[in-house]
């Protein structure tokens, strides 16, 4: 259901490119709280999207110990419970709006797993991430805001986080040229109908965002469809 939701939203807002294009966005659609029944059928989507992309995600992530785990804007949480069904001894907080950490909820029952989680309700900008952990997923997160709002993300991570701990960044990235790989630059035009700010990055655009807020010794892992995780380390 949450799927089909989203395909008729999709087509909808490509019927209205030529206009966006021309017009720019109008920001008023973007202002206020969305309506908690199309983020709880939104979230079920990006539960459905994520199946291909559990396996490897949490693979990667859990070849090091994970320890404890922040997943910001973690949606139905889909990734965090992946990594802990690999790891026995990791357990994981996870920060999204209370429509979407109600599917969360959901879905850690279904796995019995809910002992090993917490959950935060809250605005990533305002919300106070705490601090001890080992491990933070940004997945799919990144390309909704621009650069000064990334960066501004990224250092309060670099906070919350132990040193040496990990930043895991999970998204569609584009070459230096920008227009390659082709699902990706299209999936920028999506961006720029369904948000304010949003945009997808290159490699190279990543990692300066990273520096900036104190990374370094980066990984790069390939999945399907685009689809990379790029790791940092806090010095």
């Amino acid at each position: 259901k949450g799927t089909i939701m989203l395909s008729l939203n999709n087509r909808r807002e490509w019927d209205s490119l030529i206009k966006t294009v021309r017009e720019g966005r109008n920001s008023k659609e973007y202002e206020g709280e969305d309506e908690p029944e199309f983020r709880r059928l939104f979230t079920y989507a990006m539960h459905e999207r994520s199946e291909s992309l559990t396996g490897p995600t949490s693979e990667f992530i859990a070849r090091s110990p994970v320890g404890h785990l922040l997943d910001i804007g973690a949606g139905p949480g889909s990734y965090s419970i992946a990594v802990l069904k690999r790891d026995k001894n990791a357990r994981a907080v996870l920060i999204d709006r209370p429509a979407a950490l109600y599917v969360a909820k959901k879905i850690a029952n279904s796995m019995k797993l809910t002992c090993r989680l917490k959950f935060l309700e809250g605005d990533l900008f305002d919300i106070d991430y705490g601090v001890g952990y080992q491990t933070v997923l940004f997945s799919n997160i990144l390309h909704i805001y621009n650069d000064k709002q990334n960066k501004f993300l990224f250092k309060k991570i670099y906070n919350s986080l132990d040193r040496g701990g990990r930043l895991i960044v999970g998204d569609l990235f584009l070459e230096e040229n920008r227009i390659r790989p082709y699902e990706t630059a299209l999936f920028s035009l999506t961006m720029l109908l369904y948000t304010a700010n949003g945009k997808t990055y290159s490699f190279m655009e990543i990692k300066d965002l990273l520096k900036a807020a104190g990374f370094h010794r980066f990984k790069r892992h390939k999945m399907d469809g685009g689809n990379y995780l790029i790791e940092g380390i806090k010095k």
